[in-house]
């Protein structure tokens, strides 16, 4: 992947820089991180599944079903994030494309980019619907923003309808990924409460119950309970970087408006990180 050094951009070009790249560059970070969040949560959760029902008929069978349905869905999530990268790519130097001196080289690498964008979605199965297509075709023939150079507006006016078309499917593949996530996040709420709330409470013959881990427990349960507004979150961050893309062809320069969005989602990652050290913690100390 071809990314353009800004370090010795100057204050203003900085400026510039960061303005047709901030929502690409704050969307990115943030969605491989929730990328690696799913894959950690289908593991740990399906492995607690496979544990729970290990002396059911035919294990070695459903270990090797679980272990399949794994392997394909970190593939398609691995797919999605390869995606999610190259879009980065293409912002990075397309930003790069309007600071950089050396205008055919990196007008080259801009080409390039989008010349993969296409192909790969010119290869993806997910259908657009009637009125996503009439979204392409607008965005095709938008006006480019006049103040632009020569070369970028011919880079923009080319690339208008396959960047937007890419960030439709890229919609569709997440909302798909973000379903999983909320799922499996549903099932260990439900497995967590279970078995460090209501287990230990219920159970007043226990010799072992002890007040304040009991009572973190139940405060960890409630964290687990806000994870639906970062899914909304996470579509609208994706949704405003569309918007940001218009912008961008208008002429409008990216205020990375979409990093605001994601502060809730970056909040919560950390706080399922916490809980997780926390399990590890009390784990420890019980061995």
């Amino acid at each position: 992947m071809v990314i353009i050094s800004l370090t010795a951009c100057s204050s203003n070009t900085v400026t510039k820089s960061q303005n047709l790249s901030a929502s690409s560059v704050a969307y990115t970070e943030t969605v491989n991180e929730l990328l690696d969040e799913t894959i950690k949560q289908v593991i740990n959760v399906d492995s607690k599944i496979l544990v729970r029902t290990r002396n059911g008929t035919n294990p070695r069978k459903m270990l090797e079903e679980k272990n399949e349905t794994l392997q394909d869905l970190i593939g398609e999530i691995n797919t999605f994030r390869g995606h999610t990268v190259l879009m980065n790519s293409y912002f990075l130097n397309l930003q790069g494309l309007a600071d950089s001196e050396l205008k055919n080289d990196v007008g080259v690498n801009v080409g390039r980019i989008s010349s993969r964008i296409h192909a790969r979605s010119s290869g993806e199965k997910a259908v657009l619907t009637e009125s996503e297509e009439g979204y392409i075709s607008k965005i095709g023939s938008m006006m480019i923003g006049s103040y632009y150079a020569a070369n970028i507006k011919a880079a923009l006016k080319r690339d208008a309808p396959i960047i937007a078309k890419q960030l439709l499917l890229q919609e569709k593949q997440l909302a798909k990924i973000l379903g999983i996530l909320q799922d499996r996040l549903d099932t260990r709420s439900r497995m967590y409460l279970y078995e460090n709330v209501v287990a230990p409470y219920i159970d007043t013959k226990g010799q072992h119950f002890d007040e304040s881990t009991w009572v973190e427990s139940r405060r960890q349960w409630f964290e687990l309970q806000q994870s639906a507004p970062i899914f909304a979150s996470v579509k609208e961050a994706h949704e405003a970087l569309r918007q940001a893309w218009e912008d961008i062809l208008r002429g409008k320069r990216d205020i990375g408006a979409v990093d605001m969005m994601l502060v809730d989602v970056n909040d919560f990652l950390e706080t399922l990180d916490a809980l997780d050290e926390s399990r590890d913690q009390s784990r420890s100390i019980i061995q």
